[in-house]
Order: structure tokens, then sequence, then C-alpha cells
């Protein structure tokens, strides 16, 4: 059975003495040859709270530490220790050429921290795409690009995450890359997530349309939101391909038609 707090104290051992006494330990694996040790060390010291004994060991092995993911997980280990201090290792992070692993954690870890929003970050973040090519999961990030998108959005700050979208798609046209295909799936789950995003990504898309490898995607996201306002932007286009010739491109018009027909006001 797992022990608790109140089992600490029965014991005689301060809940803090124990986490104080785990950090120490998992310092000394903060110096471990093997990268994945070093990243499993500190998520645990990070996520021991002992901030007295946590806090200096994160910043001491940021100093010497070269592997670029690492370099990462340590701005995320000391963000929720110390916001005003990692706040100025995120900011000269973003400034400094740093590997695409570190700017894009700075770029996270500083949503995390309350930090404004910033031309900067946006650039940090579309110059790194495709993200999850790039770095892949840690233990503190999963689709990286999706993940700001998501933030932004929490945070009440749609314009941007759409903006964020439109300017990732722009710089990535090309619709067989994997920065496309990350930045076209932020989208779709933007839209998911916020119905104010649905419609400002309308005029986003809707040029996609004109792609042969988006289209057929891109009809089916419309046909499965349907509360889409802008009525008059989007039915032409539908209506072109709904009229051709018998496809999966032309049902997936019609049906998209269709379930716009039954959300307009009557």
């Amino acid at each position: 059975m797992a022990a608790t707090e109140s089992d600490d104290e029965d014991d005689g051992v301060p809940p803090t003495g124990v986490r104080d006494a785990v950090a120490a330990q998992l310092r000394i694996l903060l110096a471990h040859q093997d990268l994945s040790v070093r990243e499993l060390a500190v998520w645990a010291v990070a996520q021991s709270r002992a901030t007295e004994m946590a806090l200096p060991a994160l910043l001491a092995r940021w100093r010497v530490e070269t592997a670029p993911r690492m370099r990462g997980d340590l701005l995320f280990g000391i963000t929720p220790l110390e916001p005003a201090l990692a706040t100025e290792l995120i900011s000269d992070a973003l400034e400094a050429q740093e590997p695409v692993p570190v700017r894009v954690s700075a770029v996270l870890a500083g949503l995390d921290a309350g930090l404004p929003w910033s031309g900067e970050m946006a650039t940090a973040i579309i110059d790194s795409l495709p993200v999850d090519t790039r770095i892949g999961d840690t233990a503190w990030m999963m689709q990286p690009f999706n993940e700001v998108i998501e933030r932004l959005n929490l945070r009440g700050e749609v314009d941007e995450a759409v903006d964020l979208v439109a300017r990732a798609l722009r710089v990535h046209s090309q619709a067989d890359t994997d920065a496309h295909k990350e930045a076209f799936a932020a989208a779709e789950a933007l839209g998911d997530a916020s119905s104010i995003a649905r419609v400002s990504l309308l005029p986003v898309l809707l040029p996609l349309l004109d792609n042969l490898e988006d289209s057929k995607h891109l009809i089916a996201i419309l046909d499965a939101w349907c509360r889409i306002h802008d009525y008059d932007a989007v039915t032409p286009r539908l209506t072109h391909f709904a009229a051709q010739p018998q496809g999966d491109l032309a049902n997936l018009a019609r049906r998209a038609l269709r379930g716009i027909e039954d959300q307009r006001p009557v």
C-alpha cells in the first residue's frame, strides 16, 4: 500500500522531509550520463515540490546541460517552482540561437508562466515546424504546436491562435509536407474547440479547397462542424464541388451542404 502523508507523520517523518530526501537522490540522477535518465530525473525533481532543494538542482543542471531536449525539460521544470526566474531563462532562450527543442519548450513554458504572447514566440514555433517529427513526445509535451494553440485558446486569445494557424499554413503551404499537416491538424482542433475560432478560420481554410491533398479532409471538417455562421462564404465553394461527377469529394460536399442547410436560421 502506498504511503500517505498521515503515514509519514505516524512514523515521525514529516512529509516535507520525505520529499527533500527523494529530491536529494534525484539530484544525483540529474547528472547521469544517460539522457533518458536525466529527463526522468528533471520531471521527478520538479514534481517533488521541494523547491528549496529542487530549484538549485535544476538551475545547476541548466548551467552545464548541453542536450537540447534536456534543456527544454529544465525550462518546464523550473517554471512552476520559480516563475519569475523562469521568465528570464525563457526570454534568453527565445532570443538566443537555441536548438528547436529549447525554443519550442521556451514558448510553451512561457505561456505556462503567464508571459504575453509575442511575435517572437510565433516565429519560434512556426520556424520549428514540423515540431512533432523534430522533437517527438517528451514528459512535458505531446504535439507541441497543437499545445501552443490549445494554451492560447484557453487563455482567451482566440484571435492570436487563429493568426498563428493562418501564418503556419501560409509559410508551410505545400500540402504533402509534415509541417503543413501539423498546421492543418491544429486548425481542425482549434475549430473543434471554439465556435469563435470556427468562424474566423473559414477565410483561412476555404482556399485550401483548391488543393486536392486538403479538399476531402476539409469538406469532412466543414460537414462535422456544421455550426458555421458565414454560410455565404462556404456554400458557393461547396456547391462547386457538389456539382461535379460522382466521387468521394462530390459526396462529401453534398453532405456538408445538407448539414449547413440544417443549421441555417429559418
